[in-house]
């Protein structure tokens, strides 16, 4: 009998890929843990920074208060964000005094940080209407026999105790600077916290209880 040859690295990630984007689609975490912003003026929860899982969703709701226009952008980085500095920030919605705007969990695949504000008179600077969103990995997709991978410098992956894959992602949550983790059971219970993610997942020679994500 022939049998099927085994999958490449680049099959198995586009994979592992194709099945975290289904399960953003499926996975009960969407109803949930998703974020609704409230646009307008000196809201009381202007300026928050939110933190969200890999497949949730952003929800920007115009109320029209005070009948006055108000845009979307978002920065490039966190210093530009502090600082109110549109000079590179894209233009995501137009002025507009009522309305919504989604940030779909299909753009949240890669975790990281994200920035937004509105650029309208003072909205920005005095007026709270900014905030900003921290994707976490979702830490939904196990196959065993793999390991993450990447390009990694010193510091880039500290490796930590920790008696299951809950704990190791709040250790990541609780890390600066952390976006990915890797969970190893078994015996070994250790878990590997990411500055960048890895891009790829390595067989390993021992297959027994390894689980992670590489996203």
């Amino acid at each position: 009998m022939l049998q099927s040859p085994p999958p490449t690295m680049s099959s198995l990630f586009a994979i592992l890929m194709l099945a975290l984007y289904f399960t953003c689609k499926l996975n009960s975490v969407t109803a949930q843990g998703d974020v609704v912003v409230t646009w307008e003026r000196n809201h009381p929860l202007g300026g928050k920074p939110y933190d969200i899982l890999q497949c949730q969703t952003v929800t920007v709701q115009w109320t029209g208060k005070g009948n006055a226009e108000h845009t979307l952008y978002e920065f490039e980085d966190e210093k530009a964000y502090q600082s109110c500095d549109f000079s590179n920030a894209t233009l995501t919605v137009e002025a507009q005094v009522s309305g919504t705007f989604v940030v779909s969990s299909e753009e949240n695949l890669t975790p990281g940080k994200r920035w937004f504000a509105s650029d309208q008179l003072d909205d920005c600077t005095n007026a709270k209407m900014k905030f900003s969103v921290k994707v976490r990995p979702l830490l939904q997709d196990k196959f065993s026999g793999y390991e993450c991978e990447g390009d990694f410098a010193a510091g880039d992956v500290v490796v930590k105790n920790a008696a299951d894959i809950k704990t190791c992602r709040k250790f990541c949550k609780r890390r600066r600077g952390c976006v990915s983790v890797m969970y190893i059971g078994g015996n070994k219970l250790k878990c590997r916290l990411y500055r960048k993610p890895p891009f790829r997942a390595v067989q390993v020679s021992t297959l027994q209880n390894r689980y992670g994500s590489c996203f």
